[in-house]
C-alpha cells in the first residue's frame, strides 16, 4: 500500500494479498498467473530465458499508483528480476465557494455558497482537474492519488477575495480532506455590490448588520449603552454609533464588524456626521434630560476629540454640507446652527420658530437646500444654504400625531423621504417643486428612521416597535420582501457607500 503516492515502498507500507499478476511473452500471449500471498509477494518460477511483461490486475477499492505492468528481460545470466506494483485507496478533496458576507475569512452563519465557480486542481507533474461549483457552492475532486496538490479558484469579475486564491493540500491513501479542517474553503464578497446596512438597536445595546441584497444577517455588534444613531466613513471602512448613556462612541471596524474603540464624547450624544473626506467627525451632545449642550470634534485617524464647541440648547441632528465647508446642527430651542467646519465655530443660527422640535437634519446632493424635520409640527422646513433662510415648510401631517424625525434624500436629489414616526408612514416630498407626493407610504409600526440605499432603489424604515426593518421598493412605494429582524428598539441605519 503506497501511502502517501512516491512510487516507493517506505517503512509502515505493508503489502497488499490476493492481487492478481499475470505474465505475458513476447507474443502478448498470458504465460502464467499468480495472486499475492498475505505480505504482498508474489514470484514466477522456472521460466525460460525471454522477454517478458508483468502486469497487475488492480483490485477494486484501489487506484495504481505505479504503471500497471512493465517489461522485464530474463536471460541465462539473469534469472531473477523484482518488479513491484503500487496502490493506494483513492483519496478525495472537497471544500466549498462561499460569499464572505462579512469578509472574516470563515463561512459563518449567513453566508452562502456561491454555484457556478471554477476551482482547479494540479497535481506534482503539472496536470489540472477542474471542478464546477454546484448550487450551494460545494465542489470535490474524487478518485485522487495520494500527494500533494495545489488547489485554486478562478476569481470572477466583479468579486474580490478575502481567503487566499489558491494553497497546497497534501492527501494521503484513503483520505477524505473537507472543509471541516478549513482545507478547500475560498471565500469571496462582491466588491461591486455588497452592500450592508447598520442598525442601532437602543435597548438591547447592540448594532444589527445584515446584507441589503439578500436580508441574511451578518452580525450582531455589541456596543455602548442606547445607542441611537450611526453613520459610516466615505471610504466604508468604519462606523461610528453614539451611545447615549455611555457618554461616547463606539468605533466599528467594518471589514471585521468588531468595535476597535470608544471615544469619550459629551453628555448624551445624539447624532454623528464626517466631513466628505472622512477626516472629521461631528458628534452632537446633550440629548433628552441633558443639561449641557455642545458638539464634540473628533479627529478620526487618532479618534480622539480634538474641540468642543458651545451649541444651542439640546442638539439633535447634525449634517454635513456636501462640500465639507459648514455643518448643520438641529437645537430644541428651535434653531439650526451652522459650524464653519475650518473654523470649528458656530457662525450663524437659522431661526425655524418655537416649538417646532426639530430633529433630523439633511443636505441636498448639490447642497443647495437642506431639510428639517419639525417633530412638533409635522413638517419638514427647507433652507436655502445660500440665503441660510428658510423659504419653505412643507406639512406632511397633521401637527399632532405626526412626528416627523428625519429626513433622507435619494442619491439623484429628486425625492425626499420623510419618516413620520406616530403616523405611521413615510412621507415622499418631491424636491424641485417642494411638496408632498401623493399618499404617504404606511409601514406596520412607528418609523424611527428612514435610510435610502446608495443606488436610490430602496428606503429601509425602522419599526421601533416591532423591532424590525422593513424595505420599500422607491418605483412602486410599496414594501417588499418580509420584515427584517433586528434588535430591541431599532433607531438609525446607515449603508456602506459606494466605493
Amino acid at each position: 500500500m503506497d501511502l502517501n503516492g512516491n512510487g516507493n515502498q517506505d517503512r509502515g507500507e505493508q503489502g497488499i494479498p490476493s492481487v492478481t499478476i499475470k505474465l505475458y511473452n513476447s507474443k502478448n500471449v498470458l504465460v502464467s498467473q499468480t495472486q499475492t500471498d498475505k505480505k504482498g509477494s508474489y514470484e514466477f518460477m522456472r521460466l525460460a530465458a525471454g522477454t517478458y511483461t508483468v502486469t497487475e490486475v488492480v483490485p477494486a477499492g484501489y487506484i495504481n499508483i505505479t504503471p500497471m505492468s512493465a517489461v522485464v528481460t530474463v536471460g541465462s545470466n539473469n534469472r531473477r528480476a523484482v518488479i513491484d506494483f503500487g496502490n493506494a485507496n483513492p483519496a478525495t478533496i472537497k471544500g466549498l465557494k462561499y460569499n464572505d458576507l462579512n469578509s472574516n475569512k470563515k463561512f459563518d452563519n449567513g453566508d452562502q455558497g456561491l454555484p457556478d465557480w471554477t476551482i482547479q486542481l494540479q497535481s506534482s507533474n503539472g496536470s489540472i482537474q477542474t471542478a464546477v461549483t454546484g448550487i450551494g457552492g460545494e465542489y470535490q475532486f474524487a478518485n485522487l492519488k495520494p500527494g500533494t496538490y495545489k488547489i485554486s479558484e478562478v476569481v470572477k469579475s466583479g468579486y474580490t477575495n478575502t481567503t487566499p486564491t489558491s494553497r497546497m493540500i497534501t492527501v494521503t491513501s484513503g483520505q477524505t480532506l473537507n472543509v471541516t479542517a478549513n482545507y478547500g474553503l475560498f471565500g469571496n464578497m462582491h466588491a461591486a455590490t455588497q452592500k450592508f446596512a447598520y442598525v442601532v438597536n437602543d435597548n438591547s445595546n447592540n448594532v444589527t448588520v445584515f446584507d441589503i441584497a439578500t436580508n441574511a444577517l451578518v452580525a450582531n455588534i455589541s456596543v455602548g449603552a442606547n445607542p441611537w444613531r450611526i453613520a459610516i466613513t466615505p471610504d466604508g471602512a468604519q462606523a461610528y454609533v453614539t451611545n447615549q448613556n455611555d457618554n461616547s462612541v463606539s468605533v466599528i471596524d467594518t471589514s471585521t464588524n468588531g468595535v476597535i474603540n470608544t471615544i469619550p464624547v459629551g453628555v448624551a450624544p445624539t447624532d454623528v456626521a464626517f466631513t466628505p473626506s472622512g477626516a472629521i467627525a461631528y458628534v452632537t451632545n446633550g440629548g433628552l434630560g441633558s443639561d449641557v449642550s455642545n458638539v464634540s470634534v473628533i479627529d478620526t485617524a487618532s479618534q480622539t476629540v480634538i474641540a468642543t464647541i458651545p451649541i444651542g440648547f439640546q442638539p439633535y441632528g447634525v449634517a454635513v454640507s456636501p462640500n465639507g465647508n459648514q455643518a448643520y446642527v438641529t437645537n430644541g430651542e428651535g434653531n439650526v446652527s451652522v459650524i464653519d467646519t475650518t473654523l470649528n465655530t458656530v457662525i450663524a443660527n437659522i431661526t425655524l420658530g418655537p416649538d417646532q422640535g426639530p430633529a433630523g437634519v439633511t443636505f441636498t446632493p448639490d447642497g443647495t437646500l437642506a431639510f428639517v424635520a419639525e417633530q412638533f409640527n409635522g413638517s419638514v422646513a427647507v433652507i436655502n444654504t445660500a440665503s441660510r433662510q428658510v423659504v419653505n415648510t412643507i406639512v406632511v401631517g397633521p401637527q399632532i400625531g405626526t412626528f416627523p424625525t428625519n429626513v433622507a434624500v435619494a442619491p439623484n436629489g429628486t425625492l425626499a423621504y420623510v419618516s413620520n414616526s406616530f403616523a405611521h408612514n413615510i412621507g415622499v416630498i418631491d424636491i424641485p417643486s417642494q411638496s408632498v407626493v401623493g399618499s404617504p407610504i404606511s409601514v406596520p409600526g412607528i418609523a424611527a428612521f428612514v435610510m435610502i440605499s446608495p443606488d436610490g432603489k430602496d428606503a429601509y424604515v425602522s419599526i421601533n416597535n416591532l423591532n424590525e426593518v422593513v424595505k420599500i421598493d422607491t418605483v412602486t412605494s410599496q414594501i417588499t420582501g418580509s420584515p427584517i429582524p433586528v434588535g430591541s428598539n431599532p433607531q438609525g441605519i446607515a449603508i456602506n457607500p459606494d466605493p
